[in-house]
């Protein structure tokens, strides 16, 4: 079955395919926009947010920089990135082969 006729009806029959994997990637971007919105303004400490919390202690505002603590923070920050991916990994890789052999 080939694709539909008119420019529009061609277009939207390689481009929809698609569509999953930038709605995945968007929703990430929004996620990151966030921490940076939060980085901005918050300026409360006892209210920051785990990953804001790691961009001071990296920093080293806080004295002497716990490396290990450094490294226990980002892996707990990171194991949530990392579930939703692989929930959604298929999603992404079906959405990109779905477009490219059109």
């Amino acid at each position: 079955m080939g694709p539909p006729n008119g420019p529009f009806c061609a277009a939207s029959w390689c481009l929809l395919p698609c569509r999953g994997s930038h709605g995945g990637t968007l929703c990430l971007s929004q996620f990151l926009e966030r921490i940076l919105a939060a980085l901005i303004f918050l300026s409360d400490q006892n209210k920051f947010t785990l990953p804001i919390m790691l961009v001071n202690v990296s920093s080293g505002i806080y004295g002497i920089i716990d490396w290990g603590a450094l490294q226990a923070g980002v892996t707990v920050t990171m194991i949530p990135c990392l579930v939703l991916f692989l929930l959604l990994q298929r999603y992404y890789v079906r959405g990109m082969t779905a477009g490219a052999v059109k």
